[in-house]
């Protein structure tokens, strides 16, 4: 039984990214957790946003970090009427709703004022810090040793050699690697180290139920629909 069916953004792939809509429909489709970036606006705000720069989503040119909050509150994703979320919104919408919730940490330095928002909402159990960045995990867990942290990584190249190892030494509760490289063995080595194995993104039900019958604890998914069952 596959632990935690998680909407990556959402159901990124039913609406759009990273909005409250794309939560409630995660929600809706079955996911037990979601999945959402959080950035840093010029004046300092936290919102929920993907890329660093807005012209993907909002073509509107440059970075999040170039504008206000009130400025890109009069933007809107994928020409909906869906807006950019504060991280306040976002935590406010979710709630109690699912029984994970994975925030990933896109610019270190940020932690503190996440956790911040996460501790005026009594969500340290639900809540899990995750990145491609150590210093945000570590930084993350000396603030807040309840939250449970997490290792993002593509690949066993490079510096990931040894993710596992990477992951005890700043303390962290999970790996999440793109599943393109977890394979059986990757994953019982994770469980014999105490550590869970959280795999991104799997958009197809073929493929879900490879990964979960490899014993993955956790799928990302753009269409959470895909994982019932498993």
């Amino acid at each position: 039984m596959l632990e935690l069916k998680i909407g990556h953004r959402g159901a990124g792939k039913e609406a759009p990214e990273n909005t409250l809509l794309s939560f409630d429909e995660a929600i809706k489709e079955g996911a037990n957790a979601i999945e959402l970036d959080i950035r840093v606006t010029k004046d300092k705000q936290l919102v929920v946003f993907h890329d660093e720069k807005l012209e993907r989503l909002t073509g509107k040119s440059g970075t999040v970090a170039d504008y206000t909050l009130k400025e890109l509150k009069a933007m809107r994703i994928l020409n909906s009427k869906e807006t950019i979320p504060t991280l306040a919104e976002a935590l406010d919408f979710i709630d109690s709703k699912v029984k994970k919730l994975l925030l990933e940490i896109k610019e270190p330095g940020s932690e503190k004022e996440v956790i911040e928002e996460v501790r005026k909402r009594k969500m340290e159990g639900t809540v899990a810090i995750i990145s491609f960045h150590e210093d945000a995990i570590a930084n993350a867990k000396r603030i807040e040793p309840k939250i449970e942290t997490g290792l993002i990584y593509a690949s066993y190249k490079g510096k990931y050699r040894n993710p596992i190892e990477a992951a005890k030494a700043l303390g962290a509760s999970y790996l999440l690697p793109l599943y393109h490289f977890t394979h059986t063995q990757n994953v019982e080595d994770a469980h014999k180290n105490g550590l869970k194995i959280i795999v991104w993104t799997i958009n197809t039900k073929e493929e879900a139920k490879e990964f979960a019958e490899k014993g993955v604890d956790g799928i990302a998914s753009d269409k959470p629909e895909i994982l019932k069952g498993l």
